[in-house]
């Protein structure tokens, strides 16, 4: 939530093969890009399995199909081809080069430790979705907008409260509970909304957590986000990080020579 790319010297959509192990912090943008696969497969045998409704009105739910296992299937690594206008790519590392490659478009910077850290604190069998809460936030009418919601979708004014999209916790127990909501919930374009309201049917509600940080990190009076590690060492992620940042920023908080004064140090 993808500017386009710039025009580029590598041949389009070049396979790559995935032969070099993943680093811890890889592998973990892995799992997690796994779950949400999973959930979004679950999302999608929700839209199957219920009849047609409307926001205007109400229909008989008809009864919900066994949900068959999907095998989880993968596609040879694709790379991103537009990192061939970055300035002395070819002279890079052969591990950036990779990462940068075979990264895609990710924006957001996920400090691996402290998000351990925090989900290792709540048990997997409560409702958990945590992330920066938007309340009173309503359809954009605007029709030159991606994020556009014409009436016929969505009448009402605002949606119910969710968590931005740029980055959200939940546990397991909370997955379970939406998957079931979405039978019932009909599909909607806005992704993080969406969850909202499946939420709202679950009965359930989602929480804020300022180490979530999707708009960025921004100091008071400040024209542009700041980089300053010592402002995300308590961070759990954040939105709106280019490839080469998060190389940076991973860098510079695993520096043993970093030192933060007093008050110098971001919200937990």
């Amino acid at each position: 939530m993808t500017p386009g790319s710039p025009p580029t010297r590598f041949p389009p959509q070049m396979a790559l093969p995935c032969r070099r192990s993943m680093n811890p912090k890889t592998l973990t943008f892995f799992l997690v890009g796994v779950s949400f696969l999973a959930l979004h497969l679950w999302f999608l045998q929700a839209a199957r399995s219920q009849q047609e409704s409307t926001w205007g009105g109400s229909t008989e739910a008809a009864p919900a199909a066994p949900v068959a296992a999907q095998p989880l299937t993968f596609s040879p690594c694709v790379a991103n081809d537009s990192v061939n206008a970055t300035e002395g790519f070819e002279q890079l590392p052969e591990r950036i080069q990779d990462f940068l490659l075979l990264s895609g478009d990710d924006d957001v910077f996920v400090h691996t430790a402290n998000v351990l850290r925090y989900l290792e604190a709540q048990p997997p069998d409560s409702h958990l979705f945590a992330g920066q809460l938007m309340d009173g936030t309503g359809p954009i009418r605007d029709s030159r907008s991606k994020y556009f919601v014409p009436p016929q979708l969505f009448p009402g004014s605002t949606y119910p409260v969710y968590c931005s999209g740029g980055g959200f916790l939940l546990s397991s127990h909370t997955i379970g509970a939406l998957r079931a909501a979405a039978l019932d919930t009909p599909l909607f374009p806005i992704d993080d909304a969406y969850m909202g309201m499946c939420l709202k049917r679950a009965g359930l509600a989602p929480s804020g957590h300022e180490g979530v940080r999707p708009f960025g990190v921004q100091l008071p009076g400040a024209r542009h986000p700041s980089f300053d590690p010592c402002l995300y060492r308590q961070l759990l992620l954040v939105h709106r990080f280019a490839p080469y940042e998060m190389l940076l920023m991973w860098k510079a908080l695993h520096n043993p020579g970093l030192s933060c004064g007093p008050g110098h140090e971001g919200s937990s």
